[in-house]
């Protein structure tokens, strides 16, 4: 039995996290955080900070529609 199967939901952020492009700048009184999340709109988005020290990103973005009459034979911009 892998990892995957036994923490389903860690393997997917933590996939998710490792895909995820992420710069950060730190100064005396702030951190600037940009992070690379294709496919999602800043209303797809929720950042949380937890005890003041622990920054959440989280959101989904969604598939793009398949043109009339079409179907879907490989996604890798956005997630389902």
């Amino acid at each position: 039995m892998g990892l995957h199967s036994l923490f389903p939901l860690f393997s997917k952020d933590a996939q998710a996290l490792a895909n995820t492009h992420v710069d950060w700048w730190e100064s005396s009184h702030a951190h600037i955080i940009q992070a690379d999340l294709p496919g999602a709109t800043k209303d797809d988005v929720e950042n949380i900070v937890e005890d003041g020290r622990v920054l959440q990103i989280s959101g989904q973005s969604k598939m793009a529609a398949a043109p009339s009459g079409g179907r879907c034979r490989r996604g890798e911009r956005s997630r389902v």
